[in-house]
């Protein structure tokens, strides 16, 4: 967030830097449009002068002496010079200035554009360079009305002394010539100049050395951008590799935990399997007890129906039946389940799980019936005997003695026979009783060692279950765990390459907002080439003032050094010359003034060029987000060229601008190719030879 304000503090400061650009190039242009309105004035004033010139050559050179007498008379009879700016004037000798007679208002107007201050009013909307501009105007009025008045004096001076040396003339006496003061205040003048510009020509160099020294640090910046774009890069990279480890590893752990999740399954398959097996072997345990139950209890019935009566058997049916039936009932409403239940799936916990202390008491509970049942069968065989000794049935001892023995023979043998058979009863009685004895204790035993393998197996299956279980769940948390820690990596890239997502929307924002600005300032820049023409225009047009003015110079020493001149032409000359010498003065200030918004430009430009180094980092670091290394590096090569080549633009540029300075500045050529200067310049002399 910081380096996002301060981008958005530089962009305000590299607007405002504009704003002040564009206002300086406003106001350079308005500058460039009155030096073009200067320059068409001198023209014009050239053009009239020349005009002038060719009406008045051939009055002089009709009557050469007779008019330079009557000029020069009424050159001192008619001549006034007033005190510029004010409306005293005097008599004298001389010529008058622009703007200082009654009679040139309009030209003095019209040739001193620059001199006139403007009211206050109609500058409301200038700068401050505005008001200066018209203080440093009222300087220069101040100063010239000074050097007015020293020129003034000085020829009043040089008329006294041509006077004095035309009387040595035609007295035949010659008088040494005497300097004039103003060749010395020109010198001073001119040496000022040389200083100023030899000043100006230093504050250009080291302009240019700043430039240079801007440009080398902006070439560093953009090399440094370039080295943390590649570490960047290298980072977003390895965030990349990191985030592509993590989700493999993510992948690899669920692989896992699947693998886990169905042995897990397996395993309580196998456990429900061997559960479902034992209920099994419980219902198959409880059939063959329940088999050889009934078989003991049908061999008895059959031992009992073998000897007793009808009555005797149904009796004994009587007995049995209920305990038979009930377990009869209860075996089938076991197996009815078992077969609902595929093979005794849905039996009950409680009946798979039945311990053999119940099964002994119900062995007990039938054993005490079947001895209930024997008890009762002896009962009623007793009973019987009593019934038949009731009834007179004999003996068999009784049968021998008494008559009709055949009977009683016949009794005994049947009496003998139900004994034998009541004792062979009795014997497979207590055989199947033993059988069903051992084959109970059989049941017994093999209960026992069920019970014993059941609770060996429910012991191995809990040991096994718990170990797999634990196990299982060892591998569940650790996977869990390292699933947690990949997850939270995979986040945490995640995050970071979200953030190197918005740092580069950021980055591509700050891109585009200094792509505009640089638009911006690629237009400024050229609007400040548009008028760095029209000035080197209007420098152009003040050096063919100057050529105008030397050619003016020329023409009026030809014009002095004519005998034949009028004194009225040579007058009116001379006001022209110093109009010219005025405009350029002029046109040296306005120069000056040029040269000073040229420096604020150069200023401004620097200012503009401070921001610069903000909006190339921004540039470059969007476009090193967007593009390749390679592109990037092109980029940067032409960027590097193309300050390298606008380097020695700006400088041709100071160059020519110092060269039109250095030309303004230069002093004309006289008639002879000599170097006119201030110091050999003589002054002009009207003098009127005595009558």
């Amino acid at each position: 967030m910081a380096s996002l304000e301060e981008v958005q503090e530089a962009l305000r400061e590299e607007q405002a830097a504009r704003q002040e650009l564009e206002e300086a190039l406003h106001k350079a242009a308005k500058y460039g449009q009155e030096l073009l309105t200067q320059v068409q004035e001198q023209e014009r004033t050239i053009q009239e002068y020349k005009d002038k010139e060719v009406d008045v050559t051939p009055q002089s050179q009709a009557s050469p002496m007779m008019g330079r007498r009557s000029s020069r008379v009424g050159g001192r009879r008619s001549v006034t010079v007033a005190n510029y700016p004010g409306e005293n004037k005097r008599k004298g000798v001389g010529f008058a200035l622009p703007g200082n007679t009654g009679d040139s208002d309009d030209e003095d107007g019209r040739l001193r554009p620059s001199l006139q201050r403007r009211p206050r009013g109609a500058s409301s909307g200038k700068t401050v360079m505005v008001e200066d501009l018209m203080q440093h105007n009222q300087s220069l009025e101040d100063e010239l009305t000074q050097l007015r008045q020293q020129l003034q004096e000085g020829e009043s001076e040089d008329d006294d002394e041509e006077d004095e040396e035309e009387e040595d003339q035609w007295q035949g006496a010659p008088r040494p010539s005497r300097k004039s003061k103003k060749a010395s205040e020109n010198v001073m003048e001119e040496e000022e100049r040389g200083r100023e510009l030899q000043e100006l020509k230093g504050r250009v160099e080291e302009l240019q050395r700043e430039q240079k020294e801007l440009q080398a640090a902006h070439l560093q910046r953009i090399k440094e951008l370039e080295a943390d774009l590649e570490t960047k890069k290298h980072e977003t990279e390895e965030l990349k590799l990191a985030e592509q480890a993590a989700r493999t590893s993510a992948a690899s752990s669920e692989n896992r935990n699947k693998v886990l999740l169905e042995k897990f399954e397996m395993v309580q398959e196998e456990h429900d399997k061997t559960e479902k097996q034992l209920q099994l072997a419980k219902a198959k345990e409880r059939d063959l007890e329940f088999q050889l139950e009934e078989q003991a209890l049908r061999g008895k019935a059959r031992s009992g129906r073998k000897w007793m009566p009808t009555a005797c058997e149904e009796a004994l049916r009587s007995a049995a039946g209920t305990s038979l039936a009930d377990e009869f009932e209860g075996m089938g409403m076991l197996e009815e389940g078992s077969e609902d239940g595929d093979g005794g799936e849905e039996v009950s916990q409680a009946e798979a799980q039945e311990s053999p202390e119940s099964q002994e008491s119900q062995a007990s509970a039938l054993r005490r019936e079947l001895e209930e049942a024997q008890a009762a069968a002896a009962r009623q065989a007793k009973d019987l005997e009593a019934a038949a000794a009731a009834a007179g049935l004999p003996d068999a001892s009784d049968g021998l003695d008494a008559p009709g023995g055949t009977e009683a023979e016949a009794n005994k043998e049947v009496s003998q026979a139900l004994q034998l058979e009541l004792a062979a009863a009795k014997a497979e009685a207590a055989k199947e009783r033993e059988a069903s004895q051992q084959a109970l204790a059989a049941a017994k035993a093999a209960d026992e060692e069920a019970a014993e393998l059941r609770k060996k197996l429910e012991a191995l299956q809990a040991e096994a279950s718990k170990e797999v279980s634990q196990a299982l769940q060892l591998e569940l948390e650790a996977a869990k765990a390292e699933a947690a820690k990949e997850r939270e990596a995979s986040q945490q890239a995640l995050a970071a390459a979200k953030a190197a997502d918005a740092e580069a929307a950021e980055l591509r924002k700050k891109l585009e907002v200094s792509q505009a600005l640089q638009l911006e300032l690629d237009a400024a820049k050229a609007e400040a080439a548009k008028e760095r023409e029209a000035s080197q225009q209007a420098l152009a047009a003040g050096k063919a003032a100057d050529a105008a003015a030397a050619d003016l110079r020329k023409q009026l020493e030809a014009i002095q050094a004519d005998a034949g001149s009028g004194a009225a032409a040579q007058a009116e000359a001379q006001k022209e010359v110093q109009a010219l010498h005025s405009k350029l003065q002029a046109s040296e200030a306005s120069q000056a003034e040029a040269l000073t918004r040229l420096s604020e430009l150069g200023q401004k430009l620097e200012a503009a060029a401070e921001v610069s180094p903000e909006l190339a980092q921004a540039k470059a670091q969007l476009q090193a987000a967007l593009a390749e290394n390679s592109q990037l590096k092109e980029e940067i090569k032409t960027q590097a060229t193309a300050d390298g080549e606008s380097a020695p633009e700006t400088e041709s540029f100071w160059n020519k601008v110092m060269g039109a300075i250095a030309c303004a500045r230069t002093p004309p050529k006289g008639a002879a190719g000599t170097r006119v200067t201030f110091e050999n310049r003589e002054p002009v002399r009207l003098a009127i030879p005595n009558e």
